[in-house]
């Protein structure tokens, strides 16, 4: 072989190694970095701030509803609001009315939007007693009765919004429970 063929073979497969190189690096930059046309959410609204005073009046007259906790935060890959009210004051021979509502976002390891989870996450709680597809609402959702409470779970992209709502007569629970999720629903966008 001549010294003219061994440098043109020696340029070709340099040049064909840069092309494989930079194939690899991309490849490996569609691993490691977030995409950006995965579905989901960034961040989650203040679910103390984004439940109306309407729904908040409606869940608990006669009476006044107060804030009992809240808490905002990031976990690992999990942001969340959660607020919780209460029937204002003492309470006699009755039970407290309570609405717990929760809005979290989950993302994977590598911070992208974790559909998957949110999505295996309500494939459980349909197999929890008394659970049931909720159609109509502009989400994935499921409605766990109990004798005692309501829980609506909606899913929508990497976003999960439950609500759990408690009170005395318990066959009034399931429509201020949906007004609560249509809502966060629209505040969430």
């Amino acid at each position: 072989m001549s010294g003219a063929t061994r440098s043109r073979v020696r340029r070709s497969s340099g040049v064909g190694l840069c092309v494989l190189a930079v194939g690899i690096g991309l490849a490996a930059a569609g691993w490691i970095l977030p995409s950006s046309t995965a579905p989901g959410y960034t961040s989650v609204p203040n679910t103390c701030e984004s439940v109306s005073p309407q729904s908040l009046e409606e869940a608990f007259e006669p009476r006044q509803a107060e804030i009992y906790e809240q808490r905002h935060g990031v976990d690992g890959g999990r942001h969340s609001s959660k607020c919780q009210w209460r029937t204002e004051g003492p309470v006699r021979g009755e039970r407290k009315t309570r609405l717990q509502v929760e809005m979290a976002i989950e993302f994977d390891r590598e911070a992208r939007p974790d559909t998957a989870y949110v999505d295996q996450f309500l494939d459980y709680l349909e197999l929890e007693p008394g659970a049931a597809e909720v159609p109509g609402l502009d989400a994935r959702a499921v409605l766990i009765r109990s004798p005692r409470d309501v829980q609506l779970v909606a899913a929508k992209d990497n976003m999960t919004i439950a609500v759990r709502y408690s009170a005395a007569p318990a066959a009034e629970l399931e429509p201020v429970a949906r007004r609560v999720v249509e809502e966060l629903l629209v505040v969430a966008g």
